[in-house]
């Protein structure tokens, strides 16, 4: 796995717990594979569940700071945001693939290119930041630059 600190210079954010981000980056099949060697292992699932409701915030406030100004476009235009797609072309940006921790089963299967495990883990990264800064604002600063991806 490459380092820590460049995957933190992709993503434009420093952790201070860094046993946040080696968790947002941990498939449950890992960890998994991992507590089977008695090796205490967390994975992603939680990060990911807390990651998801914190995009969806930030993605609101976003759109509307850019005038949506109706339900009915505020929806439209968020699910544009919202759908698998651009979580997977966000995470394609920033590289994340070369970071995530999968077991052999998903490497054989090349787990890592699938646009699910990309998307699931840009989520355990949202709940990741969130839970490292304590404060939504902080982490709405650091994904809100995603956006334009």
């Amino acid at each position: 796995m490459k380092g820590i600190a460049e995957l933190e210079g992709k993503i434009g954010y420093e952790f201070s717990d860094k046993d946040l981000l080696h968790r947002a980056l941990t498939r449950k099949a890992y960890a998994k594979e991992q507590q089977d060697k008695d090796y205490n292992c967390a994975d992603q699932t939680v990060l990911s569940t807390l990651g998801d409701a914190v995009w969806k915030l930030a993605v609101s406030e976003y759109l509307l700071d850019k005038d949506c100004n109706t339900s009915g476009q505020l929806t439209i235009e968020r699910s544009g945001f919202e759908n698998e797609e651009k979580q997977v072309k966000i995470a394609q940006y920033l590289r994340i693939w070369d970071f995530i921790r999968t077991n052999l089963g998903e490497e054989k299967v090349n787990a890592k290119g699938n646009p699910r495990v990309l998307a699931t883990t840009l989520e355990a990264l949202i709940g990741a930041i969130f839970l490292d800064t304590k404060k939504y604002e902080d982490t709405k600063e650091v994904i809100s630059k995603w956006f334009k991806i």
